[in-house]
C-alpha cells in the first residue's frame, strides 16, 4: 500500500538474467485439468506449466478445493510493465490476471 493508501503493484524483477522467476497462482477448478490440461500464455507468450493440481502447502479444511498453478515468467519478458497473464484449464479460459514485471 502505497503512503497514500492506494494499491500499487509491486513489480516482479527479472534480473539478474540467469536467475529463473517462477509465479504460483492459486484458484480452483484447476485440479481436475491436470498439468497437461493448464495453459498459461503472458502477454500472448506461451510459458510451460511446471505444475496445476492441488495445493499441500497449506494446512485444514478450509483449504480442501484450493489448487494452485506454478509457471515460469520468460527472461523475455523483462522490463514489459503491465503484462496480462491468461490461464486455461480444459480449454476453459479463468479471468485474465495483471502484473508487473521490472
Amino acid at each position: 500500500m502505497n503512503a497514500d493508501g492506494s494499491i500499487a503493484p509491486a513489480p516482479i524483477s527479472l534480473t539478474p538474467t540467469t536467475s529463473q522467476v517462477y509465479l504460483v497462482l492459486y484458484g480452483t477448478g484447476i485440479y481436475w485439468a491436470g498439468t497437461e490440461g493448464v495453459t498459461v500464455t503472458i502477454n500472448g507468450v506461451s510459458t510451460p506449466v511446471n505444475y496445476a493440481g492441488m495445493q499441500g502447502a497449506l494446512p485444514g479444511e478450509f483449504y480442501m478445493g484450493l489448487d494452485q498453478v506454478v509457471f515460469q515468467i520468460p527472461p523475455s519478458l523483462a522490463g514489459k510493465g503491465n503484462v496480462n497473464i491468461q490461464l486455461t484449464a480444459a480449454g476453459i479460459p479463468a479471468n485474465p490476471v495483471q502484473v508487473v514485471i521490472k
